[in-house]
Parts: structure tokens; C-alpha cells; sequence
């Protein structure tokens, strides 16, 4: 069913589609109808579920459709109810009575453009050549032709055949049908009728057939000489070569690759060894990073390979990147000299052993460095999820929605992160007076 089942006026026991509005109690159209229930009933019959559901035309327009099938049609009355659960939206009734034959009322005042008089009727024109001699003014039934004399060729109106202008009085043969050589004559022309220049392929070849002889003819242009069974082998050469030799060489060509490839693919894969590459072949975004590191940790073990003894660091030493002097390390891995201050990132994770640095060792300096960078470092946004705990960041970013954007739809309350969209939601007890909220997400 389609829109082209929409008329304006259904049909008994015709599909039909039917268009509507569905209105509020202000005679407002309803976008979004929700909850559609179409109802049929015929002929004052009880209401039952139509076979398809009304459909909101796009977008938003208020206006709907509903196809209806030729059984549903099947009646003199058809009455459609189409409810809808969406607020204020009131129930849509259609009426429908079906035209069946002999109901449609038609006042012709113009047949083919021309003004009409009276009932127009049709005229009959006999082909040209069809038959020789003019139909007789009637025939009664093919039982007026004696069946003595008459074979059947072709069908004439009333189940009249004939077969010579003597069959039946009044009818005739213009012309007996072409034999078959006939037919095959004309197609031989029709198809090399525009290549038959003189000195072509066409023309010669039309010279042969006639002659009886295609195939030993001698053909125009560079084939002069050559028969026409040898135009094959002289495609395929281009020396004078003889083609064996050529079909020979292929072969021969074909086998030496066999032997220089693998006997059988890897996964698909042809594999094969390397034995050398061009400059600047291996990029970047060819070396898997399992093999970076390969090479880091290779290049890593060389440049402390003397620093290791009895496998661990306590020989190791460190150099200053100003004076490039050396400082010992003892075995149980402290340092045994003062850390240069010009040094980066002289301290870091794993440098110093659990509770090496006392608060007494930590200046206020440092001390009221730290709680600067706490204080005025930009925290990164995150949210918990619903029912687990929080880290500082999560629970400081939650109170600031707490006390900043937020939105109540109903029993919702939705929290915003800082780009507008939603981060939390809690659902209130009520959505009028609520006296308790509970974490939703």
C-alpha cells in the first residue's frame, strides 16, 4: 500500500489511504500524537483494530494517514475512529462510503477535444495490405466456410482461417510469406549493407561468399596474400615468429617465475627474505612499537651494562648534566653525595626509598609550593557513578552542579557539567512539593 492508493473517493473492496488532522479541545493540530489506536467498523459493525496504525506525516505537522486494506474497504459504510493517549488530543472519526460500480456518475461534455453530441463510436480502418479484398458485411460463424479445403495458417475475427484467395469468398492473400532463404538473403544485407566500400573487408568477403570460396580468398589492405584462416596465427606475431614459438616462449617464461616464488602462501601472505633496502624504505609507521621498545631496552642494557655488578646497582654512578662529575651510589641504593639542585627532575617516583623525606626535611617553602599547586591547579572534570565514592575531584565537581546549573523536569533533577550537558541525575520524591531525592545515575 502507498500513496497512491489516496483518492477522492474509496472504492468498495479497494485499499485506500486517508488523510486527517488530530486536533486538541482548542482546535489546535497534535504534533507527536502518542499512543495511536485506530478502530474500524463496517457497516455498523462492532470496532475492531485496523491492520495498520495512523502515521504523522514528517515533520511535526499535525496531519496524519492511515491505509486501509481492501478488506477493511469491503463495505457500503466504513467508519474509522483514530484515539490517541497524548494530553488534550481528542479522538478523530472518519466517515467513509465507498463507491462501488455503478455509483460513479460521469457527465462527459468532451470526447478527444471534440464537443460531445452523442455517444461517440468507434471506426474501423482496414491496414493497409492486410488482406486484399474487404471484410463481408457479416459472418454468422466459422461454420459458413466448408473445412474440406481449409489448413490452418492464421487466425481471422470469428475463428476464420484461410490459406489461398479461393478459401472463402470475400477474403484474400495480399502476399504468401517470404521462405526462409528469403529472410536469411535479407539479413546478410541489412548487416554488411554499409561495409561494402570497395577495397574493404566487407567487400571482398561479399565477393568470396559469392564465389563460394571465403576462406582462400585473398583479403585487401595488409592481408593481401594471406588467407583468411591465417588471420589468427599473424595476430600473434610480431617478429615472424611462428606461433608455437610464441605459445613456447610464454611457457618457458611462465615456469622460470614459478620456481623464484614461494611454494605456498603464509596466511595469506607471500613471504620472502630481505637481503637489502633502499634508503628511508623502513618508516616510522612501519616499526611496530613492540620493536621500539626492543631496540630502547637493547640500547638501554648497553649503556649499563659496566654499571652492573653481581646484578645489582650498587656500583652504579650517576653523572651531573653540568659538571659531569661523578656521584657514588652506595649498595643499598642512597646516594651518597648531595643531589644537584640544577639538575631535573632530580626527584621523582621510585627515587627515594618509603619515608625518606620527614617533615622536618621538607622546607616550608616546598611545603607552601605543594598547597599552591593543589589550590590552584586545574582539576580535569569527572563524575562518579551512582553509588560510588567519589575521589576529591569527583565530589568537588558534584557540589559545584549541586549549587550551579541544574534542571528539574517532573520528578527529575538533572546536574550539568560545565558544557551544558547532562552529568548526574536524581529523582524527586514528587514533583509538586518533594521531601527527599534520590541519586538516579
Amino acid at each position: 500500500m502507498a500513496a497512491g492508493d489516496a483518492s477522492a473517493f474509496g472504492r468498495k473492496g479497494v485499499a485506500y489511504r486517508v488523510t486527517f488532522p488530530i486536533l486538541d479541545a482548542d482546535g489546535d493540530l497534535v504534533t507527536g500524537a502518542t499512543g495511536l489506536d485506530s478502530e474500524v467498523s463496517k457497516d455498523g459493525g462492532t470496532f475492531a483494530d485496523a491492520t495498520n496504525e495512523a502515521t504523522e506525516i514528517a515533520t511535526s505537522s499535525g496531519m496524519y494517514y492511515l491505509d486501509l486494506t481492501s478488506t477493511e474497504m469491503n463495505a457500503d459504510t466504513v467508519v474509522v475512529i483514530v484515539k490517541t493517549s497524548s494530553s488534550g488530543a481528542k479522538t478523530t472519526a472518519l466517515v467513509i462510503y465507498p463507491l462501488k460500480d455503478g455509483d460513479i456518475v460521469a457527465n462527459a461534455t468532451q470526447w478527444g477535444g471534440t464537443a460531445v453530441t452523442g455517444m461517440p463510436m468507434p471506426t474501423y480502418t482496414q491496414p493497409s495490405g492486410f488482406l486484399a479484398a474487404t471484410f463481408p458485411g457479416t459472418v454468422a460463424s466459422p461454420t459458413n466456410i466448408t473445412a474440406g479445403t481449409i489448413t490452418t495458417v492464421g487466425t481471422v475475427t470469428n475463428g476464420v482461417t484461410v490459406t489461398t484467395n479461393n478459401d472463402k469468398a470475400g477474403y484474400s492473400l495480399a502476399t504468401a510469406p517470404p521462405t526462409a532463404a528469403t529472410i536469411a538473403d535479407a539479413v546478410w544485407d541489412e548487416s554488411i549493407g554499409d561495409h561494402l566500400a570497395a577495397g574493404s573487408t566487407g567487400a571482398a568477403l561479399n565477393a568470396a561468399g559469392s564465389a563460394g570460396d571465403p576462406w582462400t580468398t585473398t583479403l585487401p589492405g595488409s592481408y593481401t596474400g594471406a588467407q583468411a584462416g591465417k588471420i589468427l596465427a599473424e595476430i600473434f606475431v610480431d617478429t615472424g615468429t611462428t606461433l608455437q614459438a610464441e605459445l613456447d616462449g610464454i611457457q618457458a617464461d611462465t615456469e622460470d617465475i614459478q620456481t623464484r616464488l614461494p611454494a605456498a602462501l603464509v596466511s595469506g601472505r607471500m613471504d620472502s627474505s630481505i637481503g637489502a633496502m633502499a634508503a628511508n624504505v623502513l618508516t616510522a609507521s612501519a616499526l611496530a612499537t613492540d620493536a621500539v621498545t626492543e631496540v630502547a631496552g637493547g640500547v638501554w642494557n648497553a649503556l649499563t651494562a659496566s654499571y652492573v655488578v653481581n646484578g645489582s646497582f650498587g656500583e652504579r654512578v650517576l653523572r651531573s648534566t653540568n659538571t659531569q662529575s661523578e656521584v657514588a651510589v652506595t649498595g643499598s641504593g642512597h646516594v651518597a653525595s648531595v643531589l644537584h639542585s640544577s639538575e631535573a627532575n632530580s626527584i621523582t617516583v621510585g627515587a627515594f626509598a618509603n619515608d625518606s623525606i620527614t617533615g622536618s626535611a621538607l622546607a616550608a617553602s616546598a611545603a607552601s609550593e605543594i598547597a599552591t599547586a593543589v589550590y590552584t591547579g586545574q582539576m580535569t572534570e569527572s563524575y562518579r557513578a551512582a553509588g560510588v565514592a567519589p575521589t576529591l575531584a569527583q565530589s568537588l565537581f558534584e557540589l559545584l552542579a549541586h549549587m550551579g546549573d541544574a534542571s528539574i523536569s517532573g520528578t527529575t533533577k538533572s546536574l550539568k557539567k560545565l558544557d551544558g550537558t547532562t552529568a548526574k541525575t536524581f529523582t524527586l520524591d514528587s514533583s509538586t512539593a518533594p521531601t527527599s531525592i534520590t541519586e538516579a545515575t
